[in-house]
C-alpha cells in the first residue's frame, strides 16, 4: 500500500510539474499561444520573442542550437550518425577486429539482444541473411499487449496457470518499456469488449479487466517508469455507438474497456538496431555492426570444438568473409534449429511454427487508437480488431505449419477470421470488396524436452525447502490436474506449446535465444546477455554489470534541448512543437508531419531536411501521408537494399494495401536505382523480384 501511494504521488507531481512547465512558457510567451501550439499563427511570429523572453528564446533556439560544445555521450542522442550498410561490412571484415557477441539474426530477439549488449559496453556484430525484422517480427499484431490471452488461460485453468501468470508479469511489466523507449512510435491503444448483457459487462467482464489492470499496477510499481495506462470502464449503449459509428451491428451492445499498448513493429525493431549502433549512445556504449543480406554459412571452431567465429556471405555481392567473436548468439527465429543442429547434429529440434494471420480492412471503420476484443469464438482464441495506420486490422490465428520465410494466408484461416467478424461487422458488411491485404507471419514455439522438465523440478526443490514450500507445490500440482480435468491436457496444437522464451547454451558455447514474445524482446535481451557474461567474465569487459536499457531512449526522443540544456519537455510538448516545425519551416501538411513525427520522432526533421534539399516532400500516394522524402531517409540512413525493405517495413503500405503498394512499386524502383546506380537490368531485377514478393509481405 505504502509503494502504491508513493508511486501515485510520484505520478501526480510529475503531473503537477508539466502543467507547472507549461504555466512558465505560457508566462515568458508574448505570441497569443506557446510556440509548438499555434496552430493559426503566422510563422514570423517566431520573431517576436522579446529578448527578455528567456524560456520562449530557449525553445526557438530547439532547431538551431549549436551542439559542438556538448559532451558527445549527450549529443549522441539527438546528432548521431547512422553508418551505411558498407560501412558496416567494411569494419566487419577487417580481421583485426574481434566481437565479443556475434548475433545471427535481426529480427526482435536479435535487436533486444544487440542493444543490451552495445548499451553494457559489450562489442557485437547483427547479421540477418535477408533484411532486419522481414520475418515474424514485421507480421505482428502490431501490439505490446500486457497479455490478456495469457490472463484468461489462466483465469480458465487452462494449460499451465503458473506459467501463465509467469508471463503475464513479465508481459505486463515489458509493455511499459515501449511507451517509455520510443513513445512517439508506441502508442496507448483503448480496447472494447462488446457485449449484449449489461449484467455480463458488469459482472464478468469488468472484474476481469479490473483484476488485469491491477496485477499490471502492481508491476508497474516495480518499474522505473512514470508512464502508465488508464484503468478499465465500461461504457453504455450509446457511447459505444458513438465510437464506432460505422458498425451497427454493435449498436446498442454495452462496452468493457481496456488498455493496450499498440507499436509500430517493423519500425521499431530498427530503432533498436540502430539505436544499439550509435557509438557512446551513453556513457561507455559500444555501438554496434550491423549487415542485412549477410548470411550464416558456417561456424569457426578451435581445436577443442569452442566456436571462435563464423564464416558469413554477403549475399548482395556474393562475398564471403570471416569474424571473429567471443560468443555466437543464436536469434535466427524460426531458423534457430538450423544453426543448432549444424553447431552439434545430436540435437534435437525445438522449434514448431504456429501460424498467424492477418487481414486488412478499409480505412475508416475504426476511430484513431481504439479497437475491439472478439472475447468469443468458435476455437476459443481471442481475435482483435485495431485501428492500424488508419485502417482495420483483424487478427489472429494460430495454427501448426511449416516453417517457411515465404508464408501465406490459407484459405480457412481466411474464412474463420471472416465468420467471427460478423459478430461485429455485420451480415451485409462486403468482406471481399473491403479486405485490401492479407498476410502470415509465423510464431516459433519452443518445445518443451525433457531436461527443461527436470531443471524446472530441480529449479522448485531447491526453492521448496520447508513445509509451506511443499504444500505449495503439491497445490500447483494438483490445479494444474483439476484444468486438465476441465479442458483436457494439452496436446496436438499449438496449445501445447511454450509461449515462454527459452535461452540455451551448447557445449561449442554458441548461445541459442528461442521463442518468445515481441513485447518481451527487451527483457529476453537483458537475460541472454546476463547469461553470457556471467559465463565469459574472465573473457568479457563490460561497462556495466546489471542492465541500463530501461535508463534510456531509443533514437528520435531526445530534442537538442534536453541534450544541450537538460531541459526536459513533456512527450506531448515535443510532439506539437516539431509537428508546428514541419509545417511553418518546411511547408508541410499537418497530416503528414504528424505522420513524420510517429514514424521517426524528433529524426522527423532530418527526413525533412532531406526532403526540402531533394524536392521530395511530397505524397508517394494520395490515400497516404507517407512521404518520398521517406524513400530517400530509408536509402541513405536506415540500410534498405530492395524496394520492399522500404514498401513492407520503413514505410509500410505493403501491408495496410498491396494493390497501391504495386501501383507505386515502380516509381520507388527509380528513386532507388537512381541513389545506387543500379543499371537498366538491375532495375528490371529488383522491379520483378519486389512484385513477386508482394504477395509475402516480404
Amino acid at each position: 500500500m505504502t509503494s502504491l501511494l508513493r508511486k501515485s504521488i510520484k505520478v501526480s507531481l510529475a503531473s503537477i510539474l508539466a502543467i507547472k512547465a507549461g504555466d512558465t512558457f505560457r508566462k515568458y510567451d508574448n505570441i497569443p499561444l506557446q510556440p509548438f501550439f499555434f496552430r493559426n499563427v503566422k510563422c514570423e511570429a517566431l520573431g517576436e520573442f522579446n529578448k527578455d523572453d528567456l524560456m520562449g528564446n530557449i525553445m526557438k533556439t530547439e532547431f538551431e542550437r549549436d551542439l559542438k560544445d556538448v559532451a558527445y555521450h549527450h549529443k549522441a542522442r539527438y546528432a548521431f550518425v547512422l553508418k551505411s550498410r558498407e560501412e558496416h561490412l567494411k569494419e566487419m571484415m577487417d580481421e583485426k577486429n574481434e566481437y565479443d557477441l556475434l548475433i545471427i539474426g535481426g529480427g526482435a530477439s536479435g535487436a533486444g539482444v544487440a542493444l543490451e549488449a552495445a548499451s553494457r559496453g559489450l562489442k557485437c556484430a547483427v547479421v540477418d541473411k535477408y533484411d532486419f525484422a522481414s520475418g515474424t517480427s514485421s507480421r505482428s499484431t502490431k501490439m505490446a499487449h500486457g497479455g490478456i490471452r495469457y490472463f484468461e488461460k489462466m483465469m480458465k485453468l487452462d494449460g499451465d496457470p503458473f506459467e501463465n501468470f509467469e508471463l503475464l508479469k513479465e508481459t505486463l511489466h515489458e509493455r511499459n518499456y515501449f511507451l517509455y523507449a520510443a513513445s512517439f512510435q508506441n502508442k496507448p491503444l483503448q480496447l472494447v469488449i462488446p457485449s449484449s448483457s449489461w449484467f455480463w459487462s458488469v459482472f464478468f467482464y469488468y472484474p476481469g479487466a479490473l483484476l488485469y489492470h491491477l496485477m499490471y499496477l502492481r508491476q508497474l510499481m516495480k518499474s522505473n517508469y512514470d508512464t502508465g495506462l488508464q484503468g478499465p470502464r465500461i461504457y453504455g449503449r450509446q457511447k459505444v455507438k458513438n465510437i464506432f459509428s460505422e458498425l451497427k451491428a454493435i449498436h446498442g451492445q454495452y462496452g468493457t474497456v481496456i488498455y493496450e499498448t499498440q507499436m509500430m513493429d517493423s519500425r521499431m525493431n530498427l530503432n533498436a538496431l540502430l539505436t544499439a549502433s550509435i557509438d557512446k549512445y551513453i556513457p561507455g556504449m559500444k555501438g554496434a555492426n550491423l549487415a542485412n543480406y549477410t548470411e550464416f554459412v558456417d561456424f569457426i571452431k578451435n581445436e577443442n570444438g569452442q566456436i571462435t567465429g563464423a564464416i558469413l556471405n554477403d549475399t548482395l555481392k556474393q562475398k564471403q568473409f570471416k569474424v571473429k567473436c567471443k560468443v555466437l548468439v543464436n536469434c535466427a527465429g524460426i531458423y534457430a534449429d538450423e544453426l543448432r543442429i549444424k553447431d552439434n547434429k545430436e540435437a534435437k529440434q525445438r522449434i514448431t511454427g504456429a501460424r498467424g494471420t492477418h487481414l486488412m480492412f478499409s480505412q475508416g471503420l475504426l476511430p484513431e487508437n481504439s479497437g475491439i476484443i472478439i472475447p468469443k469464438t468458435k476455437d476459443g482464441r481471442l481475435i482483435f480488431i485495431i485501428n492500424y495506420l488508419g485502417h482495420a486490422m483483424v487478427g489472429t490465428t494460430d495454427d501448426k505449419c511449416e516453417i517457411t520465410h515465404t508464408p501465406k494466408p490459407i484459405e480457412q484461416d481466411i474464412e474463420f477470421i471472416v465468420s467471427e467478424l460478423k459478430q461485429i461487422f455485420g451480415d451485409n458488411f462486403d468482406y471481399k470488396k473491403n479486405m485490401i491485404s492479407a498476410w502470415s507471419g509465423i510464431r516459433p514455439l519452443v518445445v518443451e524436452t525433457e531436461e527443461d522438465k527436470q531443471q524446472q523440478i530441480l529449479k522448485e526443490q531447491e526453492l521448496n525447502t520447508g513445509m509451506f514450500s511443499s504444500v505449495k507445490s503439491i497445490f500447483k500440482r494438483q490445479i494444474i490436474r483439476l484444468g486438465h480435468l476441465i479442458h483436457g491436457a494439452p496436446k496436438g496444437s499449438t496449445a501445447a506449446l511454450s509461449r515462454n522464451h527459452v535461452i540455451e547454451k551448447s557445449a561449442s558455447g554458441m548461445v541459442s535465444l528461442m521463442g518468445g514474445k515481441w513485447t518481451s524482446f527487451r527483457k529476453m535481451g537483458e537475460e541472454t546477455v546476463d547469461l553470457i557474461i556471467n559465463s565469459n567474465r574472465q573473457r568479457l569487459d563490460v561497462a556495466y554489470e546489471k542492465s541500463v536499457t530501461t535508463k534510456f531512449k531509443l533514437a528520435g526522443s531526445y530534442t537538442a534541448l534536453q541534450v544541450s540544456e537538460g531541459i526536459i519537455q513533456s512527450d506531448q510538448q515535443i510532439k506539437e512543437q516539431y509537428e508546428d516545425h514541419l509545417v511553418f519551416e518546411y511547408g508541410i501538411d499537418r497530416k503528414f508531419a504528424q505522420h513524420l513525427f510517429h514514424s521517426y520522432g524528433t529524426a522527423a526533421l532530418r527526413v525533412a531536411r532531406l526532403g526540402k534539399e531533394n524536392q521530395m516532400n511530397v505524397r508517394i500516394h494520395e490515400n497516404y501521408p507517407f512521404l518520398k522524402s521517406e524513400i530517400l531517409y530509408a536509402i541513405r540512413s536506415e540500410m534498405a537494399q530492395k524496394p520492399n525493405d522500404i514498401l513492407c517495413r520503413r514505410v509500410p503500405i505493403g501491408f495496410l494495401n498491396e494493390q497501391i503498394c504495386r501501383e507505386i512499386l515502380t516509381e520507388v524502383v527509380e528513386i532507388m536505382a537512381k541513389e545506387k546506380k543500379w543499371t537498366n537490368d538491375q532495375k528490371k531485377q529488383e522491379l520483378d523480384e519486389a512484385a513477386n514478393n508482394l504477395q509475402y509481405m516480404m
